[in-house]
């Protein structure tokens, strides 16, 4: 089985097998990144979690043990952001990025299938989002109660 074949999602489909599967062409397009993924939807997620860790320093940070537990919680944020982002780089790739727009309407391969870009953007962000609202809602609770 040959790379290509490997690489056409749609091999399998149909009955079809890689030896008698029609040729897909690889669809590149211009301006787009390794990652399919645009760029604001990483500064989003940074975004949130820099929200829930500042949130979390601000309600706790006084605490008897707390700054070495945050310590260790903020090294485990910028060795997530901070290695994907070195990575990122190993190519030397950097074809600027579609617009955020586009990205929103276009379709992005994932490992389990073709999405829409606003899908993938909400399947990336939530938890963030949500360990955000949850970070300001436990410093609210601190300081009003």
């Amino acid at each position: 089985m040959t790379q290509q074949a490997l690489l056409r999602r749609d091999a399998f489909v149909d009955g079809a097998t890689p030896a008698n599967a029609p040729a897909r062409e690889a669809t590149f397009q211009p301006g787009l990144r390794r990652f399919e993924i645009h760029p604001r939807v990483y500064g989003i997620m940074l975004g949130a979690i820099a929200t829930f860790f500042g949130a979390y320093v601000a309600a706790f940070a006084k605490g008897a043990g707390m700054p070495i537990l945050l310590t260790i919680c903020g090294l485990s944020f910028v060795a997530y952001f901070g290695l994907a982002s070195l990575l990122d780089g190993v190519s030397g790739d950097r074809r600027p990025a579609q617009s955020f727009g586009a990205f929103l309407r276009r379709e992005i391969d994932t490992a389990s299938g073709p999405m829409s870009g606003s899908a993938a953007l909400w399947q990336v962000v939530t938890l963030p989002l949500l360990m955000a609202g949850f970070g300001l809602f436990v410093l609210a609770y601190k300081f009003l109660a």
